[in-house]
Parts: C-alpha cells; structure tokens; sequence
C-alpha cells in the first residue's frame, strides 16, 4: 500500500463540505453583523428580565429557556428586513433553509433514522464521558483523610479525622483557611468537599468545626455504613440542571409547567437551534471559505452552548451529525426532525426514569 494511496484514502474519508450538495445561500454576507448585533441586544433584555424573577426558580428558568427562541425570532426578522430593504436580497425562509427544496418525504425519512442513530451515539459517548469524570474526579480533600489510601474512610479514620485536618492547615492557624480549603479541590476544579464541615458558611474550618469534623462527616456517608466509599469521595458526573428539573416535574406530577417544558424541548428548541447552528452560523463560515472550521467549529459551540461536562463529547458529535444530514438534504428541515427526534427520546427516557432511580448523567436536553 502506497503512501499515496493511503493520504488519499484518509482525504476520502474526512468531511469533505466543498463538495456538498449544500446550496450557496444568498444573503449578503455584511448583513450577519446586523443579525448578530440583534441577538445579543435581545439575548441581554431578556437575560436581564428573567434576572429578576426568583433566583434558581422554576419561573426563572421558564424565563431563561424562553429568551433564545425570542431573541432568535426577532433576531431573523431584523436580518431578513436588513437583507431585504438594504442590500435588496429578497430573501426568503424557503430560500435561507431550503424548505422550498421539495424534499419533505426524504427528510423525514433520513431525520427519523439519523435522530435514532444520534440518540444511541450520544447516550455512548456521554456514559464514556461520565466514567472518566468520576475516574478522575477524586476528592482530594477528603482523601487527605484516607490514610491508608485504600480508597475508603474508615470508621477510623473517620475519627481521626481531626489530627488530619491540622495537617493540612499550612500556615498552622489552627483553622483552614478558604485557601487552604480551595487548594484540595479536583482535577475540573469542584469545590472540596471538605466544605460540607464549614457549618456557618464563612469558608473558614474554624478549631470548633475541625473538633466537630466527624460527626459533620456523616452527612456524607449516603448508605450509612459508617465509612465513606470510593463512591462518596469521589465527584460524580451529574446530569444537565434542565434535565433534574424535568425529572422533578414528572415525580411532583407538575403536569402543566412540565407540559411547557416537553413542548420546548420537542418542538421550539430544535427550530431555533437549528436555524442559529446549522441554517446561519454553519453555512456563514463556510461560505466564507472555512469548511472545516465551520462544521467543528460550530460542532464545539453546539457542545458548550449546553453547559455541561459530561455531555460535550456527544452534542459535539450530534451537531457534526447533523451538519452532515443538513449538507446530504440541503433543507434544514431534516436536521430539525433529528434534533426534535434525539430530544423527544431523552424527554422520554426522563419519564421512564423519574421515581425509579436517580437521572442518569448521560440522559441529553
């Protein structure tokens, strides 16, 4: 085998986006600026607004998870007006997201098998991720207490635990400064669980909260075996906040404000992600001259714009999944039935699990 042939073989096999069925879209490239300018001017009303409501609330929330598709909304009839009145594109919905493509069929077709295969590829890469977080999320500060680093607190070494929080007080204060405290934190930079004997919240272990450390311990020990194991020193991967609010909806029997939320993550979400995403900031930079930057690039921000660790990896791989169902239909129709497809499944599966055992860290809003 060639050296030449394989370099060929590799170049086969990338992504290769100039050679899509994708149809250049006909914007004015200047007009983005405007559409962008919009998006964070209503991104940060709206933002500002729901800051307002109860801190951490449920109405919060419904606040926060309304401003993007409004900001959205108002954003893309800003630009469609801009390109229309100023630069006098007449552009069109149909034209912008090749819904006038007349491939309906098709795209509900390939959007119901690529939303199927994504949901599978997903739950994978999100319960990889999940064991490697808690692989590597060790509690440094409670380790410190393990002194015959077996991965266990015994019940003595629990009540030892006293003389080995003196240890770690560096400048030998007799306390643990916030500091001190912080210095013990994980590999993503969780706060130690050592705070949990900080009573009066102050970020200060005081002489008194070290004396009383082993009885405040025990609120970590969750099967009350009287010892903490590996499991309970160690950072679990936790599920996305939206996703332990649904679940707490559904056990509480919330039917309506749950109604809401299943409504958005089945219908409204995947519209408006997938026009932002894949219908103008994908074909913008591509267009531009940067395939490959456009696909990864907007793959990544897919990923972060979910906030969440556990989950990177596989909306990374969902979103390049559906740029690349968007280039074979050439109609944003088809990623918008697999976006609506992989949310509806993980709502489900919320359901499925709510009252039985805990979320899973790999279920995906």
């Amino acid at each position: 085998m060639s050296e030449a042939w394989l370099w060929h073989s590799l170049e086969a096999a990338t992504l290769d986006i100039n050679a899509s069925v994708l149809s250049k879209r006909q914007w004015h490239p200047e007009s983005l600026i405007t559409f962008g300018a919009s998006l964070m001017i209503a991104l940060g009303l709206g933002g500002s607004l729901a800051g307002l409501l109860e801190n951490e609330s449920v109405e919060q929330m419904v606040a926060n998870i309304l401003v993007l598709p409004a900001s959205i909304l108002i954003s893309l009839i800003v630009w469609l007006q801009v390109n229309r009145r100023l630069y006098k594109v007449p552009m069109t919905l149909g034209d912008t997201f090749g819904f006038n493509r007349k491939k309906s069929l098709q795209c509900l077709l390939s959007g119901l098998i690529v939303g199927f295969v994504l949901v599978l590829a997903a739950m994978l890469l999100a319960f990889v991720s999940a064991k490697i977080i808690e692989a590597l999320g060790k509690d440094p500060g409670l380790a410190s207490l393990d002194e015959d680093n077996n991965g266990v607190i015994t019940l003595e070494e629990w009540a030892n635990a006293e003389k080995a929080l003196f240890s770690l007080d560096v400048n030998k204060d007799g306390q643990l400064s916030r500091e001190e405290i912080m210095a013990k934190t994980n590999i993503f930079g969780d706060a130690s669980s050592l705070v949990v004997l900080d009573t009066d919240k102050d970020m200060v272990i005081s002489r008194e909260e070290i004396q009383n450390a082993a009885s405040n311990l025990a609120s970590l020990d969750k099967n009350n075996d009287g010892q903490l194991s590996g499991e309970e020193i160690t950072t679990k991967a936790n599920p996305q906040k939206l996703v332990l609010v649904i679940a707490d909806l559904v056990e509480k029997k919330r039917y309506v404000i749950l109604g809401f939320f299943v409504c958005m993550a089945v219908f409204v979400a995947p519209i408006v992600e997938e026009i932002l995403f894949r219908g103008i900031l994908y074909p913008a930079i591509k267009q531009i001259g940067y395939p490959r930057l456009a696909a990864i690039g907007t793959a990544i921000l897919f990923a972060l714009f979910h906030v969440n660790l556990v989950t990177f990896a596989s909306l990374t791989a969902v979103a390049l999944g559906l740029i690349l169902l968007y280039e074979f239909t050439d109609n944003l129709l088809a990623p918008i039935i697999a976006h609506s497809i992989f949310n509806a499944s993980n709502v489900f599966m919320i359901f499925l699990s709510s009252g039985h055992a805990p979320v899973s860290s790999w279920i995906i809003w």
